[in-house]
């Protein structure tokens, strides 16, 4: 029989900051991401329940939660239970913890993975055999600035877990063989049961709270079958001065219109603080240049030149300077001002008609030359 019941977990902590710095006081993120899924079940190479659920978040950004509750008939397993997941990263260090690690906090980035009520059951003929359960599994990693280096920490905890319940392990792992993998003879098969699994990424640090997989007898490098449980990460996480970073993400009111970044409609490509797609934090200037978001003159929705008409209304928004004419509306023109020049006050055009009314004065100068010229020869 193995039963374990854990309290709290050891923790583990990756200092990528220079050593001698003083952690307690932390220092601006310029950027990072994030990623936490509560559990997951594998049988074969395949995903039966697959990461649920699972969160994201980056920075600039916000902060990604998710919360479901599981009862998934995976045959021959059913897990049920509250899986949960919660990633954030703010640039100011005000983040808190679910757990307690090495670094202090508060941190600028937190990625928790959790499954509250846990039963992970093995449905076999006779009766279910519980594979795991728990009150409260926590996988949780933290980043923190110090300097312009981060400190990633990693922490889990496990409330009353227990693995293959009261049952013989052997028993059970021989069922568990006869189920999943029926033309598998169940020669003395491995259980193994795994705790705060701490994985160093490239840049950055991943954590499962409890990792229980079934390994086959004759080849224990191979997983019949895996449960994570917890699962939670961080990475890229870049500190420096924010003054560095472009208008549009560096939390500050710069163009002093009362709101800040992804709020501002000067730092959307469309104008629109409602559309999330629209949003530009490289964008190094806050201003909003027009009623949408620096769109043309004619067609945002202001009266550039004080005509008391606006874009599509504006004769100058018109190819033909004729707003009745919607054929004739240009949203891309950025000049309202009507110029268009009417056809009546043009210039004759060389070999063409002459206007009338320069034909009249023409008309009257040659009568005048004439009686002057009558006058000379009397």
């Amino acid at each position: 029989m193995r039963r374990i019941t854990v309290g709290s977990l050891v923790a583990a902590v990756l200092l990528v900051a220079t050593v001698g710095a003083d952690p307690a006081g932390a220092d601006p993120a310029l950027a990072g991401e994030g990623y936490a899924f509560g559990g997951s079940v594998t049988v074969g190479g395949t995903d039966v329940i697959p990461p649920t659920p699972e969160s994201t978040a980056s920075l600039p950004g916000a902060t990604s939660d998710s919360d479901t509750l599981v009862e998934v008939p995976a045959d021959p397993l059913i897990v049920s239970g509250t899986l949960s997941s919660s990633v954030t990263i703010h640039q100011a260090s005000d983040v808190p913890a679910e757990l307690s690690h090495p670094v202090s906090g508060p941190y600028n980035a937190s990625a928790v993975g959790q499954v509250e009520d846990l039963d992970v059951l093995l449905d076999v003929p006779e009766a279910g055999v519980s594979l795991v359960s728990s009150e409260l599994i926590t996988g949780e990693v933290v980043a923190k600035c110090v300097g312009d280096e981060a400190t990633y920490s990693a922490s889990s905890d496990a409330v009353d877990l227990e693995v293959a319940g009261e049952g013989a392990l052997g028993d059970l792992a021989d069922q568990i063989i006869d189920e999943l993998f029926p033309g598998l003879d169940p020669v003395d098969p491995i259980v193994n049961l795994e705790e705060t699994v701490v994985t160093e990424l490239e840049d950055g640090l991943a954590v499962d709270a409890v990792v229980v997989t079934i390994l086959e007898a004759a080849d224990p490098e191979v997983g019949l079958a895996q449960v994570r449980l917890g699962h939670a990460e961080l990475s890229g996480v870049t500190c420096g001065d924010p003054a560095s970073l472009p208008e549009c993400s560096d939390t500050a009111d710069n163009d002093g219109d009362g709101v800040i970044d992804a709020e501002d409609p000067g730092c959307h490509t469309d104008g629109d603080p409602e559309n999330p797609d629209s949003y530009d934090p490289n964008d190094d200037d806050e201003v909003d240049e027009g009623g949408d978001g620096g769109a043309p003159e004619c067609s945002d929705t202001t009266d550039n030149d004080g005509d008391g008409v606006t874009d599509a209304d504006d004769p100058g928004c018109h190819t033909d300077g004729d707003a009745n004419n919607p054929d004739s509306y240009d949203p891309d023109d950025d000049s309202e001002t009507d110029d268009t020049v009417q056809a009546d006050d043009a210039l004759p055009a060389t070999g063409g008609t002459v206007p009338m009314g320069i034909g009249l004065g023409l008309l009257v100068a040659a009568g005048v030359a004439e009686v002057l010229r009558r006058r000379a020869l009397a």
